[in-house]
């Protein structure tokens, strides 16, 4: 079946979501469309990864309608298959056109910085990383079209950074946030991103 006949059969309106993740869903879609990459989901015959699947970014895409609701000038947001950055930018950019965007990376895995630099989205050699939860050395091409078009910058933390903001955080906020969700707040510490009002 293709994406549309897999989203008919999911009643949003149980599952508590309302119309939002339909929304979120139709708003990929209609960008992956215009790029000719939207896939199907082939059971059994294709390996799709989750980066590339519009139903998967819809999630994100749902995230960040909320996200949107924020009075914030900049938003940091960490970047590793670069799906959830994908789906949220969309969102965002849909809703503030006038947001600034900007994607963070582990410095040990700076995958869409480089496919950026490149114009390609290459699999890159990667080093060990506190952050692992978004150590993705292979960027996705749907992700990457959408970061390129909708993200206004990547930066990369270091390691000291990551392990510092960890420790700020739960020292001060009293959260415990794994490194990978700690790279946002490693950028403001290394002074990479203005606060600018973000979240």
């Amino acid at each position: 079946p293709g994406t549309g006949e897999l989203l008919g059969k999911v009643d949003f309106d149980r599952l508590g979501f309302g119309g939002l993740a339909q929304t979120a869903f139709e708003a990929l879609q209609h960008e992956s469309l215009q790029r000719g990459t939207l896939l199907d989901l082939v059971t059994g015959q294709q390996r799709i990864e989750g980066c590339e699947c519009c139903g998967d970014l819809a999630g994100f895409h749902a995230f960040g309608e909320c996200l949107a609701q924020d009075h914030v000038v900049t938003d940091r947001i960490p970047v590793g298959g670069g799906g959830l950055i994908s789906g949220t930018a969309v969102a965002l950019k849909t809703h503030r056109p006038d947001i600034r965007i900007v994607g963070v990376h582990s410095a040990a895995v700076p995958t869409y910085v480089a496919a950026r630099a490149s114009g390609s989205p290459e699999e890159i050699v990667s080093a060990p990383t506190v952050a692992d939860g978004i150590a993705v050395s292979r960027p996705s091409r749907l992700c990457f079209e959408i970061i390129e078009r909708h993200v206004d910058d990547l930066v990369t933390v270091e390691e000291d950074r990551i392990t510092e903001a960890v420790a700020m955080l739960l020292e001060r906020r009293k959260l415990l946030v794994e490194p990978a969700g700690a790279v946002a707040v490693a950028a403001l510490l290394d002074g990479k991103v203005d606060h600018g009002g973000g979240s």
